[in-house]
């Protein structure tokens, strides 16, 4: 006698399946919108050049000015490179996605995704991970560019190329996990703007995407280093340009992967604490 009662889909390839198909559905969402998407790189050009006609006229007649933390001193040259690599990869790192949390939260579609067989989650990370999948080819467009007029050379070498894939990979999983966490606010609070302002501009600053960790006060560039921001954005450009060498390489590679795993751990315990708030109505 045949069984009636549902299944629910299960497996490791199915799992991959739909985590595959959630990141397609985000980044065709992203790419949907693409007067958006145009004035967004625009925008990101032209902050690029500002920001490098301001460092021009800070560096004025000078070569090189000295850095700290060890990297000794700073060439114009390499000070531009930063530029355009810090800002590129904190736009295409930080973008909006279709599976925002609190889009889904104010639009009242939460019930049905936790109804659906893959967790909730999880959706939101492939969502994440597909928006910035869309971001790449616009992003590796703007840095060919920047390569054209002369602002970002090749890596230093091979050590930092290697080194560079590294950093950038764990970059991306804090930036989605630092970007989820604040997203979780919405299950407290509908209204989220402020949030998301103070968020963003503590992550510029810290990150490195403003200003270079190695331009900073001590105690600030300390800090910085110690707190998951830096990794989205300073490590891997300072790896790619040749000034985090050795030692220094493997420790900022190691602060890194510390906070995956701390905010892994805050990721999965908030969850757990939305779990027993969400109330849907009508059950």
């Amino acid at each position: 006698m045949t069984s009636l009662t549902p299944v629910a889909p299960s497996g490791i390839w199915w799992r991959l399946r739909a985590s595959a198909a959630i990141a397609r559905l985000a980044g065709r969402s992203m790419l949907f919108y693409r007067t958006s998407l145009a004035i967004s790189v625009i925008v990101l050009l032209v902050q690029i050049y500002a920001l490098s006609m301001v460092w021009t006229s800070v560096y004025a007649d000078r070569g090189a000015v000295p850095g700290s933390g060890g990297v000794g001193d700073i060439s114009i040259e390499m000070q531009l490179a930063y530029v355009s690599l810090s800002v590129v990869q904190f736009w295409a790192l930080n973008g909006w996605s279709a599976y925002s949390l609190q889009q889904r939260v104010r639009e009242g579609r939460i019930g049905t995704d936790l109804a659906r067989p893959l967790g909730l989650l999880w959706q939101v990370v492939m969502g994440r991970v597909g928006t910035i999948a869309a971001c790449l080819p616009f992003a590796a467009a703007v840095l060919v560019l920047a390569t054209t007029v002369g602002n970002v050379s090749p890596p230093a070498g091979l050590g930092a190329a290697a080194g560079y894939l590294v950093a950038l990979l764990l970059a991306t999983i804090i930036s989605i996990q630092l970007v989820v966490l604040v997203d979780m606010t919405s299950f407290w609070t509908l209204e989220v703007t402020g949030i998301y302002l103070s968020f963003s501009l503590v992550s510029r600053l810290l990150s490195g995407s403003l200003v270079p960790l190695w331009f900073m006060p001590e105690w600030l560039r300390v800090l910085a280093g110690l707190l998951p921001f830096q990794a989205t954005t300073f490590t891997p450009v300072a790896i790619y340009l040749g000034t985090l060498t050795g030692t220094a390489v493997w420790r900022a590679l190691g602060i890194s992967a510390v906070w995956v795993i701390i905010l892994g751990v805050a990721l999965r315990l908030s969850w757990n604490r939305v779990l027993n708030r969400v109330v849907v109505q009508g059950g």
